[in-house]
């Protein structure tokens, strides 16, 4: 497996050739990937439970490196790649006590200088409507509050990409609406690579690349009217009509 940085294309997360399996594992979950994520655009992941979503998601984020192929980062003076990571499931993301605390865990960890470090708490609590939190336990939070904490955490670190592992699974439909919402807001700022596995929010996409069960790429490119009733074999809820 190689991880590269480019400077040649300094707004792109390229993967080719690339193939996982878990440790001890006699079979890939995910067999050669190719794949281009843009900055400024929505890239959907979809695919049935079990197709290896999530793992590809995390080398995206570069938390998991590939058994083979390539993974191509942008470039930055940090020498990694600015990527934002938010799980499904804030309590799993979620460590310290309050929401001030949490939004400055990133920024000690990247040692940002504690006046930018205020700013950005400030500005950002301003952006997601979390000023009056800031002293809130993460404990009281709801769970549409903490996924937005979530969010704003990775936010605040100003990444290139946002890497969203089905944010809205556990939400009622105020939160989804709202989550949905904010995330689209990051744009262009970022390219956003979506997990998901709701038509409303995959109409939101640019590209859409969908897992097969045997970790291959079964489909990759947009949508339109004539498609929909494809992308559900991927594990896409249809829309409901009322």
């Amino acid at each position: 497996m190689v991880e590269r940085y480019s400077e040649l294309n300094p707004e792109v997360i390229s993967l080719e050739s690339v193939s996982y399996r878990y440790p001890n594992s006699t079979s890939d979950l995910l067999k050669d990937i190719n794949l281009t994520l843009p900055q400024g655009k929505i890239v959907i992941l979809a695919g049935a439970n079990g197709s290896g979503k999530s793992s590809l998601a995390k080398i995206i984020a570069g938390l998991v490196s590939p058994t083979t192929g390539t993974v191509t980062f942008p470039s930055s003076e940090s020498g990694r790649a600015m990527v934002g990571l938010v799980l499904q499931n804030p309590t799993e993301q979620l460590i310290s006590q309050d929401v001030e605390s949490e939004l400055a865990f990133g920024l000690e960890n990247h040692a940002i200088a504690p006046a930018e470090m205020a700013q950005r708490i400030t500005a950002i609590a301003e952006q997601f409507g979390l000023t009056e939190r800031l002293s809130t336990p993460i404990e009281q939070l709801s769970d549409g509050l903490k996924q937005l904490v979530a969010i704003a955490s990775a936010v605040i670190l100003q990444p290139q990409f946002l890497i969203l592992d089905e944010p809205t699974a556990y939400l009622d439909p105020y939160w989804t609406v709202r989550i949905r919402k904010t995330i689209v807001s990051f744009l262009p700022q970022c390219g956003i690579v979506w997990i998901t596995g709701s038509i409303p929010e995959v109409l939101l996409a640019d590209t859409i690349y969908c897992l097969e069960s045997d970790g291959t790429i079964g489909y990759a490119g947009g949508i339109d009217s004539t498609e929909r009733w494809q992308l559900e074999c991927y594990g896409f809820q249809p829309m409901k009509t009322v």
